[in-house]
């Protein structure tokens, strides 16, 4: 008997959208009655878009008679189109003597699974005691919550006809939102859809604060599974203190590369690009000082939960004809010495410059100047006050 060659149509069983099983692929057919399975190969899509398998001689030479002859046939395994797994199913149809392929094409159902990623968390306590010396540490209760994000589905229609066979459908957007906290350091989300993009927001325990950022977006595709670290800092550190010299006239230049300056009573050399560190043991609202130079502010906040970095710009000329300074007290409505307060300074060449009170509520500028404080979330405004030799 000539050989039998069978039209088979997949398509989604969701959907009803056809589906091309790549050439080559592996199918099962055996007699309806049961029986060994006989592997066969899928055949290329035909110009009519069809394709075809060839049912085994064994099956065919089976036939009894005028009998009529049954047969079965699936997939070898559920096949996986772009980023979509289907199960396949089994289907039953008459075996007939001469191939009539494109006539009568055999609709064959798959059915796409419903499959998720489990997104995997590690945090990472990134404190200088335990990261750097340990670098296994592990920070428990931190909480992560991760929530799907709708997105618009672009598609151009040309794209969308040529792809049709092998994309049957855009992916839904899928409502999504889990949560989970860590236990040394360790904690994971399950069952988040596929084909979706997701805010994640690491939330760190009280005391701690992320690096990198605490929120992120991941977009996942088809992934089965997805690892996510994140490292924590304690906040109770103290940070890396600088100062910048800049230039008065100029800012967009720096000052005072290899130049030593004085911070309170303690000499401090600037290093390069203009930026000085500043040593852990320095604490306080401390002046700033340097023979012929007068800087602005004229004093550095180094106070716990002060800005870490301070911006001084630096005149290069004397700012009065004797350059000798004054020194001033600031006291609140309590007639308690105001510490930290921001005081203005107008000086007898018509610069302006500010000056911090230190932790007396002393400050200090020079004669001849107009000192006032303005009104601020500190305190209300000032007299202005001319500074002589005495105060």
């Amino acid at each position: 008997m000539a050989e039998v060659k069978v039209c088979v149509n997949f398509f989604d069983d969701s959907n009803q959208s056809p589906i091309y099983v790549a050439e080559d692929t592996e199918l099962q057919v055996r007699h309806s009655g049961g029986g060994k399975w006989i592997t066969v190969k899928l055949g290329a899509k035909s110009e009519k878009g069809f394709q075809h398998f060839e049912v085994p001689k064994e099956i065919v030479d089976a036939r009894k008679g005028t009998e009529p002859l049954f047969a079965e046939f699936r997939l070898s395994a559920g096949p996986e189109v772009g980023c979509t797994r289907y199960a396949t199913s089994t289907v039953t149809f008459l075996v007939k003597e001469e191939s009539d392929a494109d006539c009568c094409c055999i609709p064959c159902p798959l059915h796409r699974l419903a499959e998720a990623c489990s997104i995997k968390f590690r945090a990472f306590d990134a404190s200088e005691e335990d990261f750097i010396k340990n670098a296994k540490a592990f920070q428990s209760s931190v909480d992560w919550v991760v929530t799907a994000v709708r997105a618009p589905v672009i598609t151009h229609e040309s794209t969308a006809k040529s792809h049709a066979a092998t994309h049957p459908s855009a992916p839904r957007f899928q409502p999504f939102t889990s949560s989970a906290r860590s236990v040394d350091g360790i904690a994971e989300i399950f069952d988040v859809p596929l084909h979706g993009l997701y805010q994640i927001e690491a939330r760190a325990p009280e005391g701690y604060i992320s690096e990198g950022g605490a929120l992120q977006y991941r977009y996942i595709c088809c992934e089965r599974s997805v690892d996510i670290k994140h490292y924590f800092r304690p906040c109770g550190k103290r940070p890396t203190r600088s100062a910048v010299f800049v230039q008065q006239k100029c800012q967009g230049i720096r000052w005072g590369k290899g130049t030593t300056v004085l911070v309170g009573n303690r000499e401090v050399t600037i290093g390069e690009d203009g930026i000085m560190k500043i040593p852990n043991d320095l604490n306080g609202v401390l002046p700033v000082s340097s023979a012929g130079k007068a800087f602005t502010p004229s004093s550095l906040d180094l106070r716990e939960g002060a800005p870490p970095v301070t911006t001084v710009a630096v005149s290069d000329q004397p700012v009065t004809a004797s350059g000798r300074n004054a020194e001033g007290l600031l006291l609140d409505h309590t007639n308690k010495p105001f510490v930290g307060r921001r005081v203005a300074v107008l000086l007898p060449n018509g610069d302006e410059i500010e000056v911090l009170t230190d932790q007396q509520g002393r400050f200090q500028a020079p004669v001849g100047s107009t000192v006032y404080a303005r009104e601020d979330e500190w305190g209300l405004a000032t007299e202005r006050v001319y500074l002589t030799e005495k105060i």
